[in-house]
């Protein structure tokens, strides 16, 4: 099939078949999908052109590149025994610790020992297997061993496997056969198997019957036998298998799993893909999708430790990018809601003023009002009092002498009038203070002020300023 819908996925695996197709397996809907590229180039191109693009990979290893090595700990949990690999490998392989990779699986609890598969790879045989991915543009997270990847998927494709189990995947000339109990890989093996030779079928039968012999069960708990692979191969072994159990006296289900559905990638000017070893690879490659997807045996994973320190520093770069991305945002985004804060006050004080502006239009008119009215009555206070002064000053007044300006203040120290006039003589004017003394309401007078001012006639006048200040008993109320 031409692949025209695009593809964007989260985690997707891949394993490069022994023809050269490279087998990759992503999750679509709730189920995995397989699809076969006929080499690594088409996949990188596939990349390139945004037709599949996956942010984590996860690449499956042939079981040959890597040791096994078992190894019993007296570990709680597969994290603990994690921790103490590290120190058990320089006694499994003859190499210094900085030169291999390595990981581990749970084969079995026993008590307070736990005992663990170890895998070892030689560091620089996996970076040669690596470095055709990553001139692909492949940075895989995850490195797996094929076997566990096969496991994997035929754990999660039948539910009774999570008793003693043989699983055999028949595909090509191989035949893999692995054992496992109790949901963990135990142990694998790879048999020759041709479709061509007459035999194989029953060999292959045999070696799972006595597998199955070494796998320490009971009559509750039989091995499920589970087959997969090419139809032709597949029904050969089921039939060699039932005739052998009734000879042998082995008891156990068999069952024949369906391989996942594969789909091919390829451009028009391309040619066909080869079809050898095509459900080996599909499994391989669902299995490890499944270990991956999940996070299962995270303990496995051989992934070289100068990937991990490098995708760590891109992930710290990553989230430090991330965190100052979100606070800068976050600044923004402040500052945007204060912003509008503001103009949403502003907007409130504007409309605020304009409700105001008319108020204090009328309190202002109403205040001038109010000023005018205390001018009014500051003038009007007391007329009745000053009318007694005036009166009373003008009885005072001799008559020689004539008042031509009267003015009444009021100060802290009482009230005051200020008098202007002209007298016939200057000693008239100044017994006018005499005068005064027998008012009522006139306490003192003083002249403040007299001048002789000759006339044309050959006559002269006095004009004086006199400073009066009214009695306090007598005096008018303050404004």
């Amino acid at each position: 099939m031409t692949n025209q819908k695009r593809i964007k996925v989260t985690w997707a695996s891949l394993r490069l078949c022994e023809s050269g197709e490279v087998m990759v397996c992503v999750k679509g809907n709730g189920s995995p999908r397989c699809i076969c590229f006929e080499s690594l180039a088409q996949l990188g191109r596939a990349l390139s052109e945004k037709a599949l693009t996956v942010r984590k990979w996860a690449v499956a290893i042939p079981r040959d590149l890597s040791i096994l090595k078992s190894v019993s700990l007296p570990a709680g949990d597969m994290d603990e025994a994690a921790k103490m690999v590290e120190y058990e490998v320089p006694s499994l392989v003859p190499l210094p610790l900085d030169e291999v990779v390595y990981g581990c699986t749970v084969v079995e609890q026993q008590d307070s020992l736990l005992d663990i598969l170890v895998y070892i790879v030689k560091a620089d045989a996996l970076e040669r297997h690596l470095e055709p991915y990553r001139a692909a543009g492949i940075v895989a997270k995850r490195v797996t061993p094929d076997v566990l990847a096969i496991h994997g998927w035929f754990i999660r494709a039948h539910a009774a496997a999570g008793g003693p189990a043989i699983c055999v995947l028949a595909d090509g000339p191989q035949c893999h056969l692995l054992s496992c109990r109790h949901g963990n890989f135990r142990s694998s093996r790879v048999l020759r198997f041709s479709a061509d030779t007459p035999g194989t079928a029953s060999e292959v039968a045999r070696e799972i019957i006595h597998e199955s012999r070494l796998i320490d069960t009971s009559p509750e708990e039989p091995t499920a036998i589970l087959l997969a692979g090419r139809s032709e191969l597949i029904s050969r072994i089921d039939e060699q298998l039932r005739s052998l159990s009734d000879e042998h006296g082995v008891t156990g289900d068999v069952a024949v799993l369906r391989c996942p559905p594969t789909s091919v990638y390829r451009c028009p000017d391309e040619s066909s893909p080869r079809q050898d070893g095509r459900l080996y690879g599909a499994v391989v490659a669902a299995g490890l999708l499944e270990l991956s997807v999940n996070s299962k045996q995270s303990h496995a994973n051989l992934v070289p430790r100068g990937y991990l320190a490098h995708q760590q520093r891109r992930a710290l770069v990553a989230n430090a990018l991330r965190v100052a991305g979100m606070s800068v945002l976050l600044v923004l985004l402040s500052w945007v809601c204060l912003q509008t804060a503001n103009r949403r006050l502003e907007k409130a004080c504007r409309m605020v003023n304009a409700q105001i502006a008319p108020i204090e239009q009328l309190a202002g008119g109403v205040d001038r009002k109010r000023q005018r009215l205390r001018a009014t009555q500051r003038q009007l206070s007391n007329r009745g009092r000053i009318a007694e002064l005036i009166t009373e000053l003008y009885e005072c007044t001799p008559k020689a002498i004539s008042i031509s300006q009267l003015d009444v203040t009021w100060k802290p120290e009482g009230m005051f009038i200020d008098i202007k006039g002209q007298a016939d003589l200057l000693p008239t004017a100044f017994e006018y203070t005499d005068a005064v003394r027998e008012a009522n309401l006139l306490q003192t007078m003083q002249i403040v002020h007299a001048q002789q001012i000759p006339r044309p006639d050959g006559r002269s006048v006095v004009e004086f300023r006199a400073h009066c200040l009214v009695r306090e008993d007598g005096a008018a109320a303050k404004p």
